[in-house]
């Protein structure tokens, strides 16, 4: 994503189609969070840069695991 917005909008987005697809609060919930990794403070991406760990697009997942 280009900037930390667009990436609310995103995971705005996939709550809401979750939604009106009637999925269960669950799903939408985890639709909402899918990408948390994108929006953590920068202490919790130093240790895993320090590490040699992407935080980027490929390494939010992680990010959002360890949360």
């Amino acid at each position: 994503f280009a900037d930390s917005l667009h990436a609310q909008e995103h995971c705005l987005q996939a709550a809401h189609s979750a939604t009106l697809a009637s999925a269960p609060r669950t799903t939408v919930l985890a639709a909402l969070l899918h990408d948390v990794g994108q929006f953590l403070p920068g202490a919790s991406t130093a240790k895993l840069l320090y590490e040699g760990k992407n935080v980027g697009r490929v390494g939010h997942e992680r990010l959002g695991e360890d949360w």
